[in-house]
């Protein structure tokens, strides 16, 4: 990713910055009036990019974790449109149940249902 790239960027610049900074040292002695500064401000460059670095590391290893959480939370998802799609069926079951008899015949099924009714029935 873009994250991933970056980092190698960053990893590298800070290789050459040491590298150039061991050779400013190696060479101190023959330069030294000249080169003083540059090797202080080339460790200085490496201690930002470092800096850098580091944040950029942490920011892939924060977008990797979210990356993570996606197939979870995909699960998560589809669990609750399960949910939802038996939560209407019953709801549409339960309104064609309303609409098709009344609850009067509903009772009077009860009713027929019970020991008492079914006797007076038979008779």
């Amino acid at each position: 990713s873009e994250l991933v790239r970056r980092n190698q960027e960053l990893s590298s610049t800070v290789q050459q910055l040491q590298r150039q900074v061991e050779a400013g040292v190696a060479s101190r002695s023959t330069e030294a009036a000249c080169a003083e500064d540059l090797p202080r401000a080339l460790q200085r460059e490496c201690c930002e990019l470092r800096e850098r670095l580091h944040a950029a590391r942490m920011a892939e290893l924060e977008a990797q974790r979210k990356a993570g959480a996606i197939p979870e939370l995909m699960s998560k998802i589809v669990n609750l449109q399960s949910q939802v799609v038996a939560a209407e069926k019953a709801t549409a079951e339960w309104r064609e149940v309303a609409t098709d008899t009344s609850w009067s015949g509903i009772l009077g099924s009860f009713m027929c249902a019970t020991p008492e009714r079914r006797q007076h029935a038979h008779r």
